[in-house]
């Protein structure tokens, strides 16, 4: 047990994460219910990694807890943008966009690269499309609330949100890339984890700014 916990601290994402988790269990009772998907987001990707990490520390392949997690990831980011634009034709188009990409990830994931590599022929696209809905919102937040932006959480999410998948993209391709030598996957792997770090981060930044008062009085 003391091994795996100490192979837990050293990778900092986990790290970072826990803290992230943390804050909003912390401040659970001043969530939103948006903000509250957030945090099961959160707590979601924090236990899929943990969970990867159980396998990797007994060097059992792991990927397909990723490409399986990838469903929940997906899915509730696509939940918190539903509940946060108003406009009718973007949540049609959020859930046609997570109706085609759950059935073409689920064709790749049984026909095509299947379990045991990393899911990237639809992944990657997925990726791009919530960078630009992410982006589409950011836009949205800057122009309606232009005095101070920073004082709503989802300014928060939807910038790093942006940041993470627009970065995923060119980081998941070279990590997929046929003949890749080890010292450079080691390398873009550990990119991956500061950007997954940024993510986790910004996002508690984000949370305790944003509630701050409520979190400085308790």
């Amino acid at each position: 047990m003391i091994g795996f916990l100490h192979y837990i601290v050293k990778y900092f994402v986990h790290d970072v994460a826990l803290i992230s988790c943390i804050l909003f269990v912390i401040l659970w009772n001043s969530l939103n219910k948006i903000e509250s998907w957030v945090a099961l987001l959160i707590f979601g990707c924090f236990f899929i990694d943990l969970f990867a990490a159980s396998f990797a520390y007994k060097s059992i392949e792991n990927l397909w807890v990723y490409n399986l997690g990838v469903y929940i990831q997906i899915l509730f980011i696509i939940i918190i943008y539903y509940q946060l634009f108003s406009s009718p034709s973007i949540k049609k188009w959020l859930l046609i966009g997570y109706l085609t990409f759950a059935t073409l990830y689920t064709i790749d994931l049984i026909f095509i690269q299947r379990f045991s590599v990393l899911n990237t022929y639809v992944y990657i696209p997925a990726c791009f499309g919530i960078a630009l809905i992410s982006y589409i919102y950011l836009k949205n937040v800057v122009v309606i609330n232009n005095d101070r932006p920073q004082d709503n959480f989802f300014f928060w999410f939807a910038g790093t949100t942006l940041i993470n998948y627009s970065a995923s993209i060119p980081i998941i391709a070279l990590l997929t890339w046929p003949g890749i030598s080890d010292p450079v996957w080691n390398k873009v792997y550990y990119l991956s984890n500061i950007i997954d770090c940024i993510w986790f981060g910004i996002i508690a930044f984000g949370l305790v700014w944003t509630k701050r008062q409520t979190l400085f009085s308790l």
